[in-house]
């Protein structure tokens, strides 16, 4: 089954991978929640950096333990349901900040105005640059929340995807992997000389994509590696500008392997 950001109602800040279910935020500004396939979870809505944040600890980490860090960024017309398979039955303790768009889009929340294919390329590069400094604050000021090991591990779909692209190419160091999902980015906001190395980047994208056609995908990851940026792009089939099963396991087992790496860093 595949699942759409920007069409489901039910779709969210964190990425809706492998189906439109979950459960809509809490009222209440602390709230526990029981989260199958995972021994305990521990959920509030904070804000930092002036956006709004959907923390969830995952597991049963120490009070004082440091557990790595994801980071998730929905796409245009995103809002907020809680649990997401992608994340559930991960092997450490993790603490998951689900950020919430600025702005309202498509009766739920978007980064910027813009959309592929809508504006000039330099208004879409001051739009994805703009945000992503400003995340990088956000992310910045979550790593130092509570204990952390290791740097972020960031993930996003369509306008979430370019500006995780942005963060792990922009601000790798505070970004020590990048996962963007049915996304693209512009190689103007590469920095011109790199100020910190960027975060290794795995890019999944399906090819009968018409919202953001593959080719664009391949043209950003095509124009990181020519800026010595580790970057990859695995492409699928039959999911449009969606997530299909097979993106979400690829996307799991990733997230999987990042969080078991980090697991045990120092903070940075």
């Amino acid at each position: 089954m595949c699942s759409r950001l920007t069409g489901c109602p039910a779709v969210a800040l964190l990425l809706s991978l492998s189906s439109c279910g979950g459960r809509a935020l809490p009222t209440p500004r602390d709230a526990p929640v029981i989260v199958p396939g995972q021994t305990h979870a521990a959920m509030q809505i904070v804000e930092v950096s002036g956006f709004e944040v959907l923390e969830v600890i995952l597991g049963d980490p120490e009070d004082d333990e440091a557990v790595p860090l994801i980071v998730a960024l929905h796409g245009r017309g995103g809002q907020a349901v809680w649990p997401q398979p992608v994340l559930l039955g991960l092997p450490v303790s993790v603490r998951v900040a689900v950020i919430r768009g600025p702005i309202a889009s498509g009766g739920g929340f978007g980064w910027f105005d813009l959309h592929y294919g809508s504006a000039s390329d330099e208004q879409m590069v001051e739009a994805i640059g703009t945000v992503t400094d400003r995340l990088a604050v956000a992310v910045n000021a979550l790593i130092a929340r509570r204990p952390t090991s290791g740097k972020a591990i960031v993930y996003g779909f369509s306008q979430g995807g370019a500006l995780a692209f942005g963060l792990a190419v922009r601000h790798g160091n505070i970004v020590g992997a990048a996962f963007p999902c049915a996304a693209w980015f512009p190689s103007e906001l590469v920095p011109v000389p790199m100020t910190a190395p960027a975060a290794p980047i795995h890019a999944l994208h399906s090819r009968d994509d018409s919202v953001i056609p593959v080719g664009a995908a391949r043209g950003a990851v095509e124009g990181l590696r020519v800026s010595r940026v580790s970057a990859e792009l695995h492409e699928f089939d039959g999911a449009g500008h969606m997530m299909s099963a097979e993106m979400d396991a690829q996307l799991h087992e990733w997230l999987g392997d990042a969080v078991t790496r980090a697991y045990g860093d120092p903070p940075i």
